[in-house]
């Protein structure tokens, strides 16, 4: 993505998500909360949510962000991790045909952790999951499958976080487009993915 693709992106982001969401979008993001809250209740156990909970706990201060199922609060961007390692652990998380892969268990923990250090309300979150799963799916989807040599989420999810986790400043386009950009070689500024 160049920079003038990227501010594009982030300037649809920032005007789509300025809007009220209807009723369907409401509903779709009412599904996507379920369905990774229960994806991530069944991983919990798992080693590797295990290993990702100890993780943060060693890496990352208290914060406003829970870890799921613990009672223990972190900052936002470890208890995303952790709450995401535990909602993919079991591969039961939502897939995206046309995307190849699972958008869910990247957005979802972002969002939520975003909108609780942002102290958002519903409407934004509904707002940053739409967004989220908008960019993610489109940017996965403009892929040329034939030249792929893997599907990973990772390649393609991580726009969709950025955009999401970009949202609670709508007065400006400068967060999310700072969370889309592509570093440089040797770039060292925060906010790039």
């Amino acid at each position: 993505m160049t920079q003038w693709t990227t501010r594009i992106l982030a300037e649809y982001v920032r005007d789509t998500a300025a809007g009220t969401p209807d009723a369907a979008d409401a509903q779709a993001a009412a599904k996507v909360l379920i369905d990774l809250i229960g994806c991530a209740a069944a991983g919990y156990r798992t080693p590797a949510a295990r290993s990702a909970r100890n993780t943060v706990r060693r890496l990352y201060a208290a914060g406003p962000t829970a870890l799921w199922f613990t009672g223990d609060k972190r900052r936002p961007e470890g208890a995303a991790m952790a709450n995401s390692t535990a909602a993919s652990a079991l591969d039961l998380d939502d897939g995206h045909r046309q995307a190849g892969g699972h958008p869910g268990a990247a957005i979802v923990p972002a969002v939520l952790a975003a909108a609780t250090a942002a102290d958002a309300n519903g409407r934004d979150v509904v707002a940053a999951l739409c967004a989220g799963y908008e960019v993610a799916v489109r940017v996965a989807g403009a892929r040329n499958f034939s030249r792929l040599d893997t599907l990973s989420t990772g390649r393609w999810c991580a726009y969709g976080v950025a955009a999401a986790a970009g949202l609670p400043d709508l007065e400006s386009v400068e967060p999310i487009l700072s969370c889309l950009r592509r570093p440089e070689p040797g770039d060292t500024k925060k906010g790039t993915i």
